[in-house]
């Protein structure tokens, strides 16, 4: 999910250097590419194989082909930390207005652009016999069309989709969120008396339907403190794709807005920079809590005498606690110079390495030489990944605003959608002056 976009006099000053680490995360953390989840079934020839932009050329298209009344804009603050790469930016604002216009105006030029444009085709296409019946359920529950396109996000309109956290179907339902909304259920066979599972999260219509519902549950909490519905419908949005936009209703005290949401969300974010506080999950352990955020398990439980207890004391990042998770077609050489090392050092700080019949396998990990060159840039982007949840569920609106008024200004979408008007989102029609 990548860089800003500068503005005139910005955009003539020399570009800091930038790591293949960062330019990784950029294109794994950041709104500037759609993710891989969004990329649609679409037919495509031999011929025509259409790259999607990395972040150098978003950024380029972004500036040229901006989403409307967003401006052109300086790196924001999550951008500068990228960039500058210190921990010392998180005294600044990382998510900003600046980072809001500028995600908005990624996701209009990457779903503008020829990749993007044949993932928004396949999904189209791939919704043509639930369309009409889709966009009337959610009409009759009073929910704006353009929060329909919310599919499109999650999964490219491509019903076989599984994600990472084992979400299925159109929507992406969990299989918890499938048991919540009924798509998964228990089931007595009246014939033989036994009881099955039933998985609904395939049925396109039932999904949909279970959506929408779910979609308009979460605007009825949010309208009742939210500042506009507009803002009530950004932060349902964000409650779809995570419980982040809850917390903050239930937390902030009078009225509530999407820039408010994004206020709090930047204090999350910041907080994760150094030392914080984090309840675990059920499902949770020791060990994928401290592989989650860039720690090692000893230093975890050094910092949790306690380690019983439901919330963890997370260290911050340390150049001397860091690791590199290995990919395929990777080597030691490789890796090596990723790091700003040398193949000896790197095998120095991994003795297992030097074994006989060592072999690098993908889903291993190496840890990092302290004296690596890049160890300053590595610290940076793990203190990003560390924040990578949160960027994501405050971006999830924003993306599908800016693939909404694609699809408005090719005449797909007819209905009003959120634009900036200085202050905050309101929603325009194409005619609205």
């Amino acid at each position: 999910m990548r860089e800003g976009i500068p503005n005139n006099n910005e955009a003539k000053k020399e570009k800091p250097r930038q790591s293949p680490i960062l330019a990784a995360v950029l294109a794994a953390t950041l709104s500037g590419a759609l993710s891989d989840a969004a990329e649609a079934k679409a037919p495509r020839t031999q011929k025509e194989q259409i790259a999607k932009p990395d972040a150098k050329e978003l950024e380029q298209q972004a500036r040229a082909k901006r989403a409307p009344g967003v401006p052109d804009l300086p790196k924001s603050g999550l951008r500068r930390l990228l960039v500058d790469g210190t921990p010392a930016q998180v005294e600044h604002a990382l998510f900003d207005k600046d980072t809001v216009l500028t995600t908005v105006a990624e996701a209009y030029a990457q779903y503008s652009s020829p990749w993007g444009k044949r993932v928004v085709d396949g999904a189209l296409n791939n919704m043509e016999h639930y369309w009409v019946d889709q966009k009337e359920e959610f009409a009759r529950l009073g929910i704006p069309e353009w929060c329909l396109y919310l599919s499109i996000v999650e999964s490219g309109y491509d019903n076989d989709r599984v994600s990472g956290a084992r979400a299925t179907g159109v929507f992406q339902f969990t299989k918890d969120q499938g048991k919540t909304s009924r798509l998964v259920r228990k089931e007595r066979d009246h014939a033989t008396g036994k009881v099955h599972e039933v998985d609904e999260r395939r049925n396109i219509v039932k999904s949909g339907e279970a959506a929408a519902a779910l979609l308009k549950r979460y605007f009825d909490i949010h309208k009742r403190k939210a500042e506009t519905e507009t803002d009530a419908w950004l932060l349902a949005l964000s409650q779809y794709n995570g419980s982040f936009s809850y917390q903050y209703y239930l937390q902030v005290p009078g009225k509530t807005s999407y820039m408010g949401f994004v206020q709090y969300m930047d204090a999350r974010m910041r907080e994760r920079v150094g030392q914080f506080s984090y309840a675990m999950l059920p499902s949770e352990t020791v060990a994928s809590v401290a592989r989650r955020f860039y720690v090692s398990e000893e230093r975890l439980r050094a910092a949790n005498p306690d380690i019983g207890a439901e919330t963890l004391v997370i260290p911050p990042v340390d150049a001397t606690d860091l690791w590199y998770d290995v990919r395929g077609g990777d080597s030691l050489t490789k890796i090596a110079k990723k790091l700003g090392t040398t193949p000896t050092e790197l095998s120095e700080a991994n003795p297992e390495t030097k074994k006989p019949g060592y072999v690098l396998k993908a889903g291993t990990s190496l840890k990092v030489p302290t004296d690596a060159k890049n160890v300053a840039e590595f610290v940076s982007a793990m203190n990003v990944m560390r924040m990578q949840g949160l960027v994501e569920n405050a971006e999830y609106p924003l993306k599908i605003m800016g693939l909404a008024q694609v699809l408005q200004v090719r005449g797909t979408l007819r209905g009003p959608v959120p634009q900036w008007d200085g202050t905050r989102f309101v929603e325009q029609t194409p005619d609205t002056k």
